[in-house]
C-alpha cells in the first residue's frame, strides 16, 4: 500500500469528485452511486478461494440464509467444512469473510484507492459470495461502508436515513429491519460501487451468483469510546488518591452538595482529560487490531537477514499504523501499542513509514535497535 491517491484531481473512483468534494458533499450525508469506479477492475480471488478461507479457524466468517421479511433468517458461523457448502443448496444463502485483506496482498490492495480517509478509520475488506437470490436481509449499519461489486451482479435498495431506533425481525443476533422502505433501486456489475453513509437503510440481493467487497470503517460508538478510555484512564490513576476538601466551610444545611462539592468532581473528572494522554490512548485504541490471529500462508518465509542493505521493507497487509505529534514527541502507534521518539530523523522516519508503508532494510534496521534499547514500545495501558 505505498500510493496516495491524488486528492485534487476528479477520481473515477468518486464518479469524477475529487476527494475534497465527495467528502464535503457526501461523507456521511448521502448515498452515492458510482459507475465503473474501477473500470478494469479483475476480481482477486475465486469464491473457491473465499470458501477455503471460511473454512480456516483463525478467519471470521458467517453465512446467512433465507430471502424476503417472511422468510426465517438463518445464520452459521465458521469455520465450515466442504461438505457445508455441499448441503447449502442453490439459492438464497450468502458468505461473508472478515478481513480478508489481512491474508491476501491481493484484496490489500483495494485499500490504497480509499487513502484520501484517514488509514486509522479503515477497519478491514469483507468479502461475500451469494447464490442467486443469496442476501443478508434489509439492514443498517452505523459506519461508513463502500460496497464493490466484483463478479456478477446484485440489486441493492436503498431507504432514507434513520436516525433513531427502528423495530427489528425477532432473531437473537441478525439486526434486521422489521419495515424496509425503499426509495431508490439499482443493479451493480463488475466494477460499479455503492457509497453509504452510516443510517442508510440497504438490501442487497444477488441476480446471480456474485461476489461483493466491502470496505467499512471503524467507528466507535460513545459509550465504547468511553468504557474503554475509562479503562485506561483507571489503570494509570494512584490509589491512594481520594475525595479532599480541606478548605470546608460550615454547611449551612448537613443535606446540601454545594457547588464546591461538584466542581471537586468535576475537576477530578477533567484531570483525567490530560491532552497528550487522551491523543496517546486515541492512537493506540485506533491502530488495536481487531484479529489476534494470523494465518501462516504456505511458502512465506522470514529472509530479512539475507536482504540487501536497501532493499523495501513492505509494512504487513493486517497491520495498523498511525502517528501524532505532542509537545514535540512524535509518537508512531503501531497495532495498539505506542513508540514515542523526539528528533527529525524519528519524525521523518515516522511520517515516510505511515505515508508509504515501506521502509528500507537498513532504516528499519537501525530504528529497530533503537526502540529495542528504549525498552520497547509503551501501550496505552
Amino acid at each position: 500500500m505505498t500510493e496516495l491517491p491524488d486528492s485534487t484531481s476528479p477520481l473515477q473512483l468518486l464518479n469524477g469528485l475529487t476527494a475534497g468534494q465527495f467528502l464535503a458533499e457526501y461523507w456521511q450525508k448521502k448515498p452515492l452511486l458510482i459507475r465503473q469506479a474501477l473500470p478494469d477492475f479483475e476480481p482477486p480471488l475465486e469464491a473457491d478461494e473465499l470458501a477455503g478461507l471460511a473454512c480456516e479457524p483463525q478467519i471470521e466468517s458467517r453465512i446467512i440464509s433465507g430471502a424476503g421479511t417472511d422468510k426465517h433468517w438463518q445464520l452459521r458461523h465458521g469455520p465450515f467444512s466442504e461438505q457445508t457448502f455441499d448441503e447449502l443448496g442453490e439459492r438464497d444463502w450468502t458468505l461473508l469473510v472478515q478481513a480478508v485483506d489481512h491474508y491476501l496482498p491481493e484484496v490489500a490492495q483495494l485499500k490504497k484507492h480509499f487513502r484520501f480517509i484517514p488509514d486509522w478509520r479503515l477497519d478491514d475488506v469483507m468479502v461475500s459470495f451469494a447464490a442467486p437470490g443469496g442476501s443478508v436481509g434489509p439492514h443498517l449499519d452505523q459506519y461508513d461502508v463502500f460496497l464493490l461489486q466484483g463478479q456478477g451482479r446484485r440489486q441493492w435498495q436503498v431507504g432514507e436515513r434513520i436516525t433513531g431506533d427502528a423495530p427489528l425481525l425477532p432473531h437473537p443476533e441478525l439486526q434486521l429491519l422489521r419495515d424496509f422502505n425503499s426509495t431508490s433501486s439499482t443493479v451493480l456489475e463488475q466494477g460499479d460501487m455503492l457509497y453509504l453513509p452510516p443510517g442508510f437503510p440497504h438490501w442487497g440481493i444477488a441476480l446471480d451468483a456474485c461476489m461483493s467487497y466491502s470496505m467499512g470503517f471503524r467507528a466507535p460508538s460513545h459509550q465504547e469510546i468511553l468504557s474503554d478510555y475509562c479503562d485506561h484512564a483507571l489503570a494509570k490513576l494512584d490509589p491512594l488518591l481520594r475525595y479532599s476538601d480541606g478548605d470546608l466551610h460550615p454547611a449551612s444545611n448537613p443535606g446540601l452538595i454545594t457547588t464546591a462539592a461538584t466542581e471537586k468532581i468535576r475537576d477530578i473528572v477533567f484531570g483525567l482529560l490530560d491532552e497528550q494522554n487522551l491523543a496517546q490512548w486515541f492512537g493506540c485504541y485506533m491502530t488495536r487490531p481487531k484479529y489476534d490471529n494470523t494465518l501462516d500462508l504456505p511458502g512465506v518465509e522470514d529472509d530479512t537477514d539475507t536482504l540487501e542493505p536497501h532493499a523495501r521493507l513492505q509494512v504487513d497487509d493486517a497491520s495498523r499504523l498511525a502517528y501524532s505529534v505532542e509537545s514535540g514527541s512524535t509518537i508512531l502507534y503501531a497495532d495498539g501499542e505506542a513508540y514515542p521518539g523526539t528528533g527529525d530523523d524519528w519524525r521523518e522516519f515516522v511520517s515516510n513509514l505511515c505515508a508509504s508503508h515501506t521502509v528500507s532494510h537498513t532504516v528499519n534496521q537501525c530504528f529497530t535497535a533503537e526502540m529495542t534499547a528504549a525498552s520497547g514500545p509503551r501501550d496505552h495501558d
